[in-house]
């Protein structure tokens, strides 16, 4: 009896086991037919996705199966503009596509770029190729990871003004699938080249030549100091903002400006402040900036030094990184530090607006859209206003900066917009030493 029983339960597993591989083929059956109905049928995309003030517009696959976040979307992690979708079946995806908008791409060859990303994914370039689309040449890799089902195609198109966009199509199984969608993606893009960008960046070579020193000299009146300060009883909140600056002869014919900045703001009984060194030449080829936060909650927040050096090259360092970052910033690139510097010359520019990428403290890239307010406008926000600019930061929706001029060009009050809103009223050292009682 024990026999006959133990027989017909190992007859029972062997059933099951069976039953279950055939479920399993079954199962990779019908996905296998789900994805060739899906590449025979023509593959529909989106309608075109507009990338504000960069000259470009994508579309991603759209339809049965597809999905998207359905806007561009900033990435903190490296500074990159990304807009992805994916093809998921029976719940498994099975496709994915992405665009890459790449603010500060490395100075490199395509062929070398293309190597690096494959490389990146532990696969080797079987094929390479062209997509000419208007005012760009999309240059492309397939590459296959050894031994595995993984194919990735990776395309690159280098676009005025020192920018690049990449895109890249993986259908694990179905390499087939991943060319079609591929194709298709690569010819929807269209670019018109940027004419703010090439505004920011002749205005911030009209800056360089003058030399930031003289337009710190020209906004302190000669303190070569700024204090703003940020009250609001009615939300239990308030703070400052302390940046006292320096200039040393390096050597006979180069000057270095150095600054030691510290912020303080405070909602309640929490509190964040963050004191930051900062460092460059007269002209901001080279600089560097180290930043110490520290918190109410007593929350470790770690150091990040940012550096760029005479080769163009940007290195992030901090232990909140995942790895250091490295950036080769492009000729409208100014560091955040200096920002409030260098606007009161652009009232007098010949330009009303433009695009400048801000080099932020905690080694972010964002490109910012720069325009002049109307005397109008400027009075509706401070009646003491003759001037105002608009800084809209295009890392996030309906999140600027407007700064305030008296008719001197001097900044009387700083506004930032985001999820809340602060106003920063220019003050002095005695006011700041009497609210807040700092050395």
């Amino acid at each position: 009896m024990y026999a006959y029983l133990m027989k017909k339960k190992s007859f029972k597993t062997k059933y099951s086991l069976a039953e279950v591989a055939l479920f399993i083929i079954f199962a990779f059956s019908l996905l296998a037919g789900h994805l060739l109905v899906i590449r025979r049928q023509a593959i529909k995309l989106s309608k075109p996705h507009v990338l504000d003030f960069a000259g470009v517009s994508v579309s991603v696959p759209a339809g049965e199966g597809w999905s998207s976040h359905g806007s561009w979307q900033f990435y903190n992690d490296d500074s990159d503009i990304m807009l992805t979708a994916q093809l998921s079946v029976k719940g498994n995806i099975v496709a994915v596509v992405q665009w890459r908008y790449v603010i500060a791409p490395e100075k490199t060859t395509t062929f070398r770029l293309l190597s690096k990303r494959a490389a990146v994914g532990g696969a080797d370039k079987i094929k390479t190729g062209q997509y000419s689309v208007k005012n760009a040449l999309i240059e492309w890799a397939h590459a296959k990871v050894p031994g595995g089902i993984r194919d990735v195609f990776f395309g690159v198109a280098y676009l005025g003004n020192e920018r690049a966009i990449e895109i890249e199509a993986m259908a694990p199984s179905d390499p087939e699938l991943a060319k079609q969608i591929f194709a298709k993606v690569c010819k929807s893009l269209k670019y018109e080249p940027n004419e703010l960008i090439k505004k920011g960046e002749k205005y911030i070579a009209s800056v360089k030549d003058a030399g930031v020193a003289s337009l710190i000299e020209r906004d302190t009146s000669l303190s070569w100091e700024r204090v703003y300060i940020f009250d609001r009883p009615e939300k239990d909140a308030s703070g400052y903002l302390l940046e006292v600056f320096n200039e040393e002869a390096e050597a006979e014919d180069k000057k270095v400006i150095q600054s030691d900045t510290r912020s303080y703001i405070a909602h309640g009984d929490n509190w964040i402040k963050k004191d930051t060194f900062f460092k460059c030449d007269d002209r901001f080829d080279t600089f560097f900036q180290q930043t110490r936060i520290e918190r109410s909650d007593n929350a470790k927040v770690p150091i990040t030094v940012i550096e760029q050096t005479s080769d163009g090259v940007l290195k992030g360092v901090s232990e909140a990184f995942l790895k250091d970052k490295y950036y080769e910033p492009g000729k409208n690139a100014v560091p955040e530090i200096l920002l409030d510097s260098i606007l009161a010359s652009f009232i007098g520019c010949e330009y009303d607006e433009m695009i400048v990428d801000i080099v932020r403290g905690e080694c972010l890239i964002v490109p910012a859209f720069v325009s002049k307010l109307s005397e109008m406008q400027a009075r509706q926000l401070d009646k003491r206003a003759m001037y105002g600019i608009r800084v809209e930061h295009l890392d996030a929706k309906k999140k600027f900066d407007e700064i305030l001029f008296d008719e001197n060009k001097q900044i009387i009050r700083k506004i930032r917009k985001n999820l809340h809103v602060h106003s920063w009223e220019r003050s002095d050292r005695g006011t700041l030493i009497e609210k807040f009682k700092i050395k």
